[in-house]
């Protein structure tokens, strides 16, 4: 356990062109290398970013860093500055007026200054005027962080507005929305046209990629990484995971559009890229040959570019599986019992009528099967049924009873092709068909009917299974996941709704997040945990499902931790800072989320005693003993 853990425990909280192909779920992603004549020294470049075929760079020259950008069809280079200054990293940002490169730039004690080169027009000018870090653009909107204040600001280029928008830092922004940590080190997202927020449920934050709909998350929790998915579209406060716990190593997170890749550092220094797949929400590995991890530049759309061992430019298309080529009007998939089936052959659409392989489906629900294909009919004997089935006819015969259908059964390339109708005429399987919103792919369910004991999802996953009362969940029970099968949560039911004692689990099924009593679906008292660890996040009321009145605890990526009271929902009383090493940094008083006095260690002694601003900083410099 760790040191600063016992203490709490002590204080009581006070207390050419090439392709390879990689395959992954029988699904083949290939890729198709473009080994340009542009030339990119990395070794002398500190940072950098990529828009549409231009890189901005900053280069270390005579002792200060000038920002450079470079067109990565021609190899032309720009030098954008000339004097000695402290630049800021350059971004790139499409603009109303063209490509434009921002950076900041601040000599001696003066107000810095952001300026924008126009790429069309070879011009430069002065934006602002300020203290501008973290810099983020898109469109006529720019962001940055103000590490001053500590607020995320954002000015519009073309109708010249200036607003602050909140606490917070490492801002990224794509068509208008803008997504940061807070400060408690929380994702949030921030609708600029309607000054909306919402509110991401995790603080193990490290990086991320935004994508102007799709965020790709690194956490990390103790020494593993762990990547999410969210998706704006179908907002989750919790996201979707991309890969299993991996061993923490130095990683780039890069995303556009529908596909998203992170790079691992190896111990040799190179390169170990996954691809994520947005859309479809999986992962698949780009093979690489010995290649810096730093020469990953990042993605643009379908496009990985990257540096080969000359920095010479290399532009990887990535060719995703033939039923996944089309990315915005996506072919049927099937799920059988909550799991995607594999198919021989795809499945059609014919006169707004769904249609499967009918020997791939039925084989897959149990039965044996014989296609003859010479009078194009097929036997399934399973399940203790025996079923007919032949081509052009508008019936099957079950046993001895005919049954009739609205459309019938076809063959096409010698393969015979059921409606889906067939399936629920057999009786022991329900079959439906949704259009999901947010990848817009038709997809054909094929799942168990409910029981007395146990719910279904239209996926065919189990939802609940337990007490039930004229189909309502009543007494015990465990409820599961739709999008992984993992339990949610296992304990005492009332009118359909978590009510009584009962533990919830994190997103994958496999940690305890919160355990204590329920009320009409919502927490009221108890202990949450960090995911995947015994460490409690919180212990104490609830009201309305939000920490109402207990201890916490907020552990951040740097190894620090801060111990606190909460009262009415705000924190009050006594608080604690830990440094990394279990020492103690300060202690703090707190009244209605406002620190008001605190007294500060250095090495064990005590450096300060008085009163603080609200954030728990000493009030005056003055007071604070070398």
């Amino acid at each position: 356990m760790k040191k600063w853990l016992m203490l709490l425990l002590l204080v009581a909280f006070m207390t050419p062109v090439t392709s390879v192909l990689a395959e992954t779920n029988q699904r083949v992603y290939s890729f198709k290398d473009e080994i340009t004549t542009v030339n990119i020294p990395m070794k002398s470049i500190s940072s950098y970013r990529l828009l549409d075929n231009y890189i901005a760079y900053e280069k270390m020259e005579d002792n200060t860093t000038h920002i450079y950008v470079t067109n990565l069809n021609t190899g032309e280079i720009n030098k954008l500055t000339s004097v000695k200054s402290f630049k800021g990293i350059p971004v790139l940002s499409q603009t109303p007026q063209g490509i434009m490169v921002l950076w900041s730039e601040q000599r001696g004690s003066e107000q810095g200054n952001l300026f924008a080169y126009d790429i069309k027009s070879q011009t430069t000018k002065s934006l602002l005027k300020g203290t501008f870090s973290q810099l983020t653009a898109d469109g006529s909107l720019i962001a940055w962080t103000n590490m001053d204040t500590g607020n995320i600001h954002t000015y519009d280029i073309v109708s010249g507005v200036n607003e602050t928008i909140a606490k917070g830092s490492y801002p990224q922004i794509k068509k208008g929305i803008i997504v940061y940590r807070n400060d408690q080190g929380q994702l949030t997202v921030y609708l600029s046209q309607t000054k909306e927020t919402k509110l991401i449920m995790s603080s193990h934050i490290e990086s991320f990629a935004f994508t102007g709909r799709y965020i790709l998350v690194r956490e990390r929790i103790n020494q593993t990484n762990s990547f999410q998915l969210y998706d704006l579209q179908d907002f989750r406060q919790f996201g979707n995971n991309l890969n299993a716990d991996e061993k923490v190593h130095k990683t780039y997170l890069y995303a556009d559009d529908s596909f998203g890749v992170w790079v691992k550092e190896t111990a040799s220094g190179n390169a170990e890229v996954t691809g994520a797949d947005l859309i479809f929400r999986g992962v698949f590995p780009i093979a690489m040959k010995p290649t810096p991890a730093r020469n990953i530049l990042g993605i643009q759309k379908d496009v990985l570019y990257f540096l080969d061992a000359k920095d010479n430019l290399v532009k990887r298309t990535i060719m995703p599986p033939s039923n996944r080529t089309v990315r915005d009007a996506e072919p049927i998939s099937v799920m059988i019992n909550g799991k995607i089936a594999d198919l021989h052959h795809p499945s059609l659409l014919i006169n707004e009528n769904y249609y499967v392989d009918a020997a791939a489906v039925l084989e897959q629900l149990g039965y044996k099967v014989n296609w003859d294909k010479g009078i194009n009919q097929l036997r399934a004997e399973g399940n203790g049924k025996s079923v007919v089935i032949t081509a052009d006819q508008n019936s099957i015969m079950a046993g001895s009873d005919r049954i009739p259908l609205e459309s019938s059964p076809v063959v096409r390339s010698e393969v015979l092709y059921i409606p889906i109708e067939v399936i629920n005429r057999m009786g022991d399987k329900k079959v439906s068909v949704n259009k999901d919103k947010s990848t817009k792919v038709n997809t054909i369910y094929i799942r168990p009917y409910d029981t007395a004991d146990t719910l279904y999802f239209e996926n065919g996953r189990i939802k609940y299974k337990g007490q039930l009362a004229n189909g309502i969940r009543q007494g015990t029970g465990a409820s599961y996941n739709e999008e992984n099968g993992g339990r949610d949560y296992n304990g005492e039911w009332l009118a359909d709704k978590m009510h009584g004692e009962g533990i919830m689990y994190s997103w994958s099924g496999k940690s305890i997040f919160f355990k204590g009593k329920m009320e009409n679906g919502l927490q009221l008292e108890g202990i949450e945990y960090y995911p995947g660890t015994q460490t409690p996040r919180f212990e104490g009321k609830y009201r309305r499902g939000l920490p109402w009145e207990g201890r916490g605890l907020n552990l951040f990526p740097d190894g620090t931790a801060f111990a606190y009271h909460l009262k009415s929902g705000a924190k009050n009383g006594n608080a604690v800072l830990y440094n990394s090493d279990g020492t103690i940094n300060r202690l703090l008083v707190y009244k209605n989320d406002i620190a008001i006095q605190g007294t500060f260690y250095k090495n064990g002694k005590v450096v300060y005693k008085g009163i603080t601003d609200e954030y728990g900083e000493p009030i005056s410099k003055v007071n604070v003993k070398k």
